[in-house]
């Protein structure tokens, strides 16, 4: 299943609830990774916001919680998270908590999401190709090869396309992990891969790709539409 929770609203409306976290990326002491706190709220919220998009949802609100001084990382953090809204074109509440009684040397920053959106619709088995749109990358992949990264218009674009059957974002357990869950979603696994061991399990960090499964009686179309996106394998 996807890596959101589903709360049943009425019968045609469902809340989305995704979450993530970040821990020893920033600029405290104790970080393994040295990334300004900007872009640390930005990509955490972009991971659980591109849950609920890729499921078909609408994002109502941001909470985080953030462990770091008020002054030098919450206010940056939640900045980050505020451009990253921006950038989907969105405005949302954004509220939450940080640590603030104890002293940290190694920020974390969790996201939670709140959206709505409709009941997911499985499909029953037939026919379909699955695409990565971006590409996964994870630590300083993510600040070396930002051009690899997927954007919201394109996810956007593919969601939109009437070809398209399921998007989801490749998390940390990498490809892999995300075709067991397209094998939910449309009710049939893939029967033939064409990517080695080392590309299907590469983390894909903070959601900088999705896989697609696409119907193929439209996969030409689609192609066309997305010249760019890497074949990974079908069902039939």
């Amino acid at each position: 299943m996807r890596d959101i929770t589903r709360l049943s609203l009425k019968e045609d409306e469902e809340w989305l609830i995704a979450s993530d976290i970040s821990s020893g990326i920033g600029l405290q002491e104790h970080d393994v990774l040295a990334v300004p706190y900007t872009m640390v709220g930005a990509f955490a919220a972009r991971v659980a916001m591109l849950e609920i998009l890729c499921a078909r949802g609408t994002v109502k609100a941001i909470q985080y919680l953030i462990g770091g001084d008020y002054d030098t990382v919450v206010t940056s953090v939640v900045q980050g998270i505020q451009d990253e809204l921006d950038t989907l074109g969105i405005t949302v509440p954004i509220n939450g908590s940080h640590e603030s009684n104890m002293k940290v040397s190694t920020t974390s920053v969790g996201i939670t999401a709140l959206g709505i959106g409709a009941a997911e619709i499985l499909g029953t088995g037939e026919p379909y190709a699955v695409y990565v749109l971006g590409r996964p990358l994870v630590g300083n992949e993510v600040l070396e090869q930002p051009e690899w990264i997927v954007t919201y218009d394109e996810v956007k674009r593919a969601l939109a396309h009437p070809s398209t059957s399921h998007v989801v974002p490749i998390g940390s357990r990498g490809i892999r992990q995300e075709l067991t869950v397209l094998h939910y979603l449309e009710g049939a696994p893939i029967e033939s891969i064409e990517l080695m061991d080392e590309e299907l399990d590469h983390s894909g960090g903070p959601a900088t790709a999705v896989v697609v499964a696409v119907r193929t009686s439209g996969e030409t179309t689609w192609l066309a539409d997305f010249p760019n996106a890497q074949y990974i394998g079908r069902h039939r």
